[in-house]
């Protein structure tokens, strides 16, 4: 499940499509790595780890309430990342954090 084209991409050395994509993370569903932007990643990626639906939704839900932003599950994933605590920043981190194209009964449905 998911969309773990990233971690597919550095185990092989080259993009690698992934067989199923599965999330709620639409901005994400690509099936690879793009073949432009894979040597860029690959020569200056310092970490990277994998969230869940379940912690995106959770990151969706905490800056609904934090903050009252409306972000898209793909624009969460770092918030879920940190949050989750699957990135540990040894001091101070910044998340980017982007897309509101979400539909609004979609989000109400998504952090109920």
């Amino acid at each position: 499940a998911g969309a773990p084209k990233l971690s597919l991409a550095l185990a092989a050395g080259r993009p690698t499509p992934v067989a199923r994509v599965d999330t709620i993370c639409d901005g994400l569903m690509t099936p690879a790595v793009g073949q432009l932007t894979f040597p860029v990643i690959r020569e200056r990626l310092a970490g990277h780890a994998a969230v869940t639906d379940a912690e995106v939704v959770a990151a969706m839900r905490a800056l609904r309430d934090e903050l009252g932003w409306v972000v898209e599950p793909s624009g969460a994933v770092t918030v879920a990342a940190l949050l989750a605590g699957k990135v540990r920043p040894a001091g101070p981190a910044v998340a980017v954090i982007s897309g509101g194209h979400v539909d609004p009964d979609r989000f109400a449905a998504l952090v109920a």
